[in-house]
């Protein structure tokens, strides 16, 4: 893996590198962001259909104790002092009749949300010692919403970079079998050019030496033939030179 990692890329597997990062980590991006968005839906539509039917389990749970208080002939009924809710008791006027004083209840809703608190209504004394509204309210539902957005976000975060790290690792993984037949091309390049340095070297020699004695066409076609095998030697060192200082940058 560290021979992976230190593997030396010229300027083109790099960019190719690059590209194949980019493609990746942004489609995988694209992808959970959806999956993370889908997510973040469910979790918050289920969150709140378990919210409203606790507070409406709660509000039963009253009014069958309203109702067994007015069966005992109680004049009044009890509100449980410790509760993670807000409980008001209204009569048919929409008086305050018990409980905690709600800021402008809005009793044409079974349940609404409002100032980030969520407000639940219900029948279920009905009518018994004079309550005609059980009114439950559940408060800080923006906090619960902000913390579960915060988890999907930092979850996503941690996808996105674990992806990250995988595209770069696995792009230099697919680049290292070519980098290794590259490296061999190389060589092979830098083999056929020392080897034909000597006797082109020589050709070329040869045939100066004898265009000065008899400037014939075949003398002529050798001595271009020479100048073109010259010119693809030239071209082949240029072009492993070329690679030599790509994988120095």
């Amino acid at each position: 893996m560290d021979k992976v990692l230190k593997l030396k890329l010229s300027d083109y597997e790099r960019k190719s590198l690059i590209n194949f990062i980019v493609l990746y980590v942004g489609s995988s991006v694209f992808l959970i962001s959806v999956i993370a968005f889908l997510i973040y839906e469910n979790e918050e539509r289920n969150s709140l259909e378990m919210m409203q039917m606790k507070m409406e389990h709660f509000a039963d749970m009253q009014g069958e104790e309203i109702i067994k208080s007015d069966m005992k002939n109680s004049k009044e009924y009890m509100l449980p002092k410790e509760s993670e809710y807000e409980v008001a008791l209204y009569d048919k006027t929409q008086t305050l009749l018990d409980g905690d004083k709600l800021k402008e209840v809005n009793f044409e809703k079974e349940a609404y949300k409002k100032d980030g608190d969520w407000y639940y209504l219900s029948k279920a004394a009905n009518g018994h010692l004079g309550v005609e509204h059980i009114v439950v309210k559940k408060s800080g539902y923006d906090v619960c919403v902000q913390d579960l957005r915060e988890d999907v976000i930092l979850y996503w975060a941690v996808a996105v970079i674990f992806i990250s790290l995988m595209a770069y690792w696995l792009g230099r993984i697919f680049l290292k079998p070519v980098r290794e037949k590259i490296d061999t091309i190389d060589e092979f390049i830098k083999d056929s050019t020392h080897e034909l340095s000597t006797p082109i070297m020589a050709l070329m020699l040869s045939v100066d030496s004898l265009s000065k004695k008899d400037p014939s066409k075949a003398l002529t076609r050798i001595k271009l033939s020479a100048r073109q095998i010259a010119d693809i030697y030239h071209d082949l060192t240029f072009l492993l030179q070329l690679d030599q200082s790509a994988k120095i940058e």
